[in-house]
């Protein structure tokens, strides 16, 4: 639909910027779902039959470098479960259905993943609408939010987002009708929905707050991975033609010159007659009245394409997906490894931290829909170590010697265990403040004996020079 022609009196309408990268998205998740919907990308070859076509587009395959580079940075960011600090019992139980289906680690993911594939997503929170039950959030994918207003601040005034809602069809069937909710300042929201070619207005929800409950978590105008998302189509193309050639050329073509065609009649060029997998022609005659061979196509062309498509994923992966993962099998330049560092880490801590910034004000519009307080200090805290710190038996040695010798606090014990990734414990505090609650005390499996020592030589020397220390 172009801007021209929309009605601005419609509740359809869609905003101009939503219009402007609206193609661009829809590449992006057209690749991100797989072949099914990356095959809309395939283009027709010049003066290729709508047979071929057709078979190239059923035979289709695809490298799938969008979803690859955007588990890439999911991966890198959720290696680790997501924390969450000073949450009370309520809060806690929200978290753990916080969509009505899925925990807060699941539910991250899958908003990390709509915000790399389309460079935007929407967190809605919302309630039932008696009132009754848990509050829940809700994921709104960038292209379901058509049209919006904003204050000279740049906060939100009306949001509207469309959805398809199942309605019953007949006594078995269902069908999908378009819906569109409209997010008022004031916290009511309309409800519209297509109603035999109109959309009419057919609920108004009253609620007890004074804001738009939506999150947006703006990462670029130009979703990120768009470049991979055309390259990737490239490659596609590229391959399918290479497949095509490949199947010709797999199988030798056998052709027969002659049969009963006097060389005197006409120009005397001898017709040519193609012979099929499942057909022959019968004929009769010596060798030299009608010769019978197998040709096999031949040419430097499926060279060609198997360079261009190397060439185009080394592209690729030189690129954003290098970005996003670890290769040790090149030799590399220092200056190459700063780089490649440090743009790999800007760009994922960039992702990591909008999406920490949303998830916390979630969880304070969930408490308030929920009527419950939480501390200043709660929230919700997304990994951003995203790299693994091996540590050997001789690391982890050292580290419990100092600690025993007094010069490391208990704190700083417990995170560096947990930056090893010896011990898995969410918040460092709450761990020591449960550590200071716990009335449990390990007692020993056999009877004490004066003459054994549960320390081992390292430990005792250790320990000997903690107190020498003191």
């Amino acid at each position: 639909m172009s801007i021209m022609t929309q009605s601005s009196d419609s509740v359809s309408f869609k905003h101009p910027e939503y219009l402007a990268y609206m193609q661009q998205i829809a590449k992006c998740k057209d690749i991100y779902e797989g072949i099914d919907t990356a095959k809309r990308h395939l283009y027709k070859l010049e003066r290729e039959s709508d047979l071929s076509y057709n078979t190239r587009l059923e035979n289709a395959t695809l490298k799938n470098f969008v979803k690859r580079a955007t588990e890439a940075f999911v991966g890198m960011i959720y290696r680790k479960h997501i924390e969450t600090t000073g949450l009370n019992d309520a809060m806690i139980e929200i978290l753990d259905s916080v969509d009505r289906t899925n925990n807060i680690n699941k539910f991250a993911r899958d908003l990390t993943t709509s915000v790399v594939v389309s460079g935007k997503a929407f967190i809605a929170v919302d309630s039932s609408v008696d009132g009754t039950g848990l509050p829940y959030a809700v994921i709104y994918d960038r292209s379901q939010v058509i049209n919006w207003n904003k204050d000279s601040n740049g906060r939100y005034t009306r949001i509207i987002v469309q959805e398809a809602v199942e309605e019953p069809s007949g006594e078995f069937g269902v069908e999908y009708v378009n819906q569109y909710r409209v997010y008022k300042e004031n916290g009511n929201v309309d409800i519209y929905r297509e109603v035999n070619s109109a959309i009419v207005l057919i609920d108004t929800i009253i609620t007890e707050y004074d804001y738009i409950p939506i999150i947006a978590i703006d990462l670029s105008d130009v979703p990120p991975l768009y470049d991979v998302a055309k390259m990737t189509i490239k490659h596609m193309n590229r391959s399918s033609i290479k497949d095509k050639y490949l199947d010709m050329a797999a199988t030798p073509v056998p052709l027969i010159w002659g049969i009963g065609i006097d060389e005197s009649v006409g120009s005397g060029t001898k017709p040519v007659f193609v012979v099929g997998a499942d057909e022959a022609f019968l004929f009769q005659g010596t060798k030299d009245e009608c010769d019978f061979q197998w040709r096999e196509l031949s040419g430097s062309s499926i060279d060609k394409l198997q360079e261009d498509l190397s060439v185009i994923e080394e592209d690729i992966t030189s690129g954003i997906i290098r970005a996003a993962t670890s290769d040790t099998t090149t030799i590399k330049t220092a200056t190459q490894s700063f780089y490649e560092a440090a743009e790999s880490a800007n760009r994922v801590t960039v992702i990591a931290q909008s999406v920490e910034q949303a998830l916390n004000k979630m969880l304070s519009y969930l408490a308030d829909i929920a009527n419950t307080e939480i501390e200043p200090t709660a929230g919700i805290i997304v990994n951003k170590d995203f790299n693994a710190v091996t540590g050997n038996n001789q690391d982890l040695r050292l580290l419990w010697e100092v600690y025993l010798g007094g010069t490391l606090s208990a704190e700083t014990f417990i995170a560096s265990l947990a930056k090893y990734e010896v011990i898995d414990i969410g918040s460092v505090r709450d761990e020591i403040e449960r550590i200071n609650k716990d009335k449990f005390l390990p007692k020993p499996k056999v009877a004490p004996d004066a003459t054994v020592t549960a320390m081992d030589n390292n430990t005792i020397s250790a320990d000997k020079k903690a107190n020498i220390i003191k």
